[in-house]
Formats: structure tokens, C-alpha cells, sequence
């Protein structure tokens, strides 16, 4: 179960095994094939690819997978039947584009249009779509799947998590890391089909790999709630 006390306290759950190895193996075929047929929505670095937009939109079988399996089981019973998918993004680190984040929160949304509307600051156009802050509020109320497509150990540039600071306040990045680093971070070690469920507002942060190779996560961000004033969320 994914709805319990220890979900609401630390603000994250790893569910082992949430995705079997013959789907990790099939989304992993159809994500390849739509990176080499599809340039639109890659992220590059060194003219080598480490992330894709909207990857999920572009691959069927993936959609039908988080639409029959991830979202009945591990999303609705969090947000509610509402929950849907409103952001998908494929990230890999690799021996070429081995990067690593600071601790921060994951404020921004993804929105198909711009639009004038009251508590949405900062924007920001990427690829096909529009980067937002919303208010806190929103935030509040979504939750992040990381669906792990390799082994994700110690040596793998894990994330790192503060529990329990999505219930900390709005605070400046400085603010945020100053209090993460006086806090007791947990590292989380993932194998390939887990899924780590996480509210966005967790402060996390990952490092660089120590023996890079492949580092997939399908990072998917779920939320019941619909947009003010005609914005549209992107997936």
C-alpha cells in the first residue's frame, strides 16, 4: 500500500518491484526506438543525449502500462480517482553526461500555453511547452513516480532525501539548503522495476555517478487537480 502514515510523514514511498522485468524491457525498446525516429524533446549535452520530454505521450505501450497498472495502483490511492499523468520525462546518466543536483524541491509544472493568470511566476519556454512555478498550494497536492529501469545502488548517483521536509514552508534555495544540510538525509537504493512515489515538495538532491554506465529513471508527476484560467498541462 501506498497511502499509509509513513508516506504521510517522510513524504516518500519505494514500492519494490512495481514494474515487472519483461515491461522494464519493452519500455526500454520503445523509448530507444522513438529517441532515434523522434529528435524533438531530446536534452543534450556533448551532443549526447541524457533526458527526453514528454517521452510517455510518444510511446503507446508505456501509456498503457502507467494507465492500467501505475496509476490504479500506487497514484489513485494517494491523489483520488481524478489523478492523471501530467508530466513524464526519461533521464539516464551516462559515462558522457554524468551530472548530479543540488538539494532543492521540484517547483516547476509543465504547461502546454502561457497565460497571465495570479500565483504563476516565472516562465520559462522547453521544447514543446511552457515551465511554470505554480502556487505552493498545487504542489502540495501532487506526487512524482521514479520508475526505475536499471539498478539504482550506492555507486549509481541515488537520490538522497530529507523525510519529511515536503512538509517544511515556502523557503529561499538558500534557506532549503541550509536546512538540509543539518538534517538526517536517507540515500535510496532502487533495482530495476522499483518505483520511488514522492512528493515533489521532498527536498532531494542526487551526485554524480562513481562508476557511470546507465542510470534510466522514467519520472512521472501525477496530479487530480485541473489548471485555472485555460492553462492546460502538457501530457
Amino acid at each position: 500500500m501506498t497511502n499509509t502514515p509513513e508516506f504521510q510523514r517522510n513524504g516518500y514511498h519505494l514500492a519494490k518491484g512495481a514494474v515487472g522485468d519483461a515491461p522494464i524491457s519493452e519500455w526500454l525498446r520503445a523509448a530507444s526506438r522513438r529517441m532515434e525516429s523522434a529528435p524533438e524533446g531530446l536534452v543534450s549535452r556533448h551532443g549526447e543525449p541524457y533526458a527526453m520530454r514528454g517521452i510517455v505521450a510518444q510511446c503507446p505501450y508505456i501509456a498503457a502500462c502507467i494507465r492500467e497498472s501505475i496509476l490504479p495502483r500506487l497514484i489513485r490511492p494517494l491523489l483520488g480517482r481524478e489523478a492523471r499523468l501530467v508530466r513524464s520525462l526519461l533521464l539516464d546518466k551516462t559515462p558522457d553526461n554524468n551530472w548530479g543536483v543540488p538539494w532543492h524541491r521540484d517547483l516547476n509544472i509543465a504547461v502546454k500555453n502561457k497565460g497571465d493568470v495570479p500565483g504563476f511566476n516565472g516562465w520559462r519556454e522547453k521544447g514543446e511547452g511552457w515551465y511554470v512555478e505554480p502556487p505552493f498550494e498545487l504542489l502540495q497536492k501532487m506526487v512524482t513516480a521514479r520508475i526505475h529501469l536499471d539498478d539504482c545502488l550506492a555507486d549509481d548517483g541515488p537520490l538522497s532525501v530529507i523525510p519529511g521536509s515536503h512538509e517544511w514552508p515556502s523557503l529561499s534555495w538558500e534557506s532549503i539548503v541550509e536546512r538540509a544540510n543539518d538534517a538526517e538525509a536517507s540515500e535510496i537504493h532502487a533495482h530495476r522495476g522499483d518505483a520511488l512515489l514522492m512528493r515533489p515538495l521532498l527536498v532531494h538532491s542526487s551526485h554524480r555517478a562513481l562508476k557511470p554506465s546507465h542510470r534510466r529513471v522514467l519520472h512521472l508527476e501525477f496530479c487530480a487537480e485541473e489548471l485555472p484560467a485555460g492553462l492546460e498541462w502538457c501530457d
